[in-house]
């Protein structure tokens, strides 16, 4: 099972006498996600995965095969941030969270509008075909708002 719940990591130093000792760095937010996506794409159920605010600037990234690329998602996800816009005026509560595009090959293309550190971003993935991807979409999803408000 993929274990997505990074806090520490520990480092054997070693001390000018000799002996080993441990000490625990503590990581970065962006480290801890993108090892988390780079688990996710080297298990082969994510081909890419990026986490990027509304105004496209990359937060963290895990490319795999790199077919699409962060350039073609982000300029889907400025051109779906639109269209979230729109739905927002159909009534409270109507702009979606997610919106999934799929290819007649069943590639996805995922976004996730999600909130991290009080900000607006966008957590975008590939999935290939007839891979499932909310459990672990789920799990990314919820280690990114533990870590912001860490």
């Amino acid at each position: 099972m993929l274990r997505l719940d990074f806090d520490k990591i520990k480092q054997q130093e070693s001390s000018p006498d000799g002996d080993a000792r441990t000490a625990t760095i503590q990581e970065s937010p962006q480290d801890i996600i993108e090892r988390a996506m780079q688990q996710i794409v080297q298990l082969g159920h994510f081909e890419e995965v990026y986490l990027f605010t509304e105004d496209a600037l990359p937060l963290a990234r895990a490319d795999g095969q790199n077919q699409v690329g962060i350039e073609m998602i982000i300029e889907s996800a400025i051109l779906l941030l639109g269209l979230r816009e729109i739905t927002k005026t159909l009534g409270p509560e109507s702009e979606p969270s997610e919106i999934v595009i799929e290819g007649h090959n069943h590639r996805k293309i995922v976004f996730r509008f999600l909130e991290f550190f009080n900000k607006s971003t966008i957590l975008a993935f590939v999935v290939p075909p007839r891979k499932s991807f909310r459990g672990l979409a789920n799990r990314l999803e919820s280690l990114i708002q533990k870590v912001s408000i860490s």
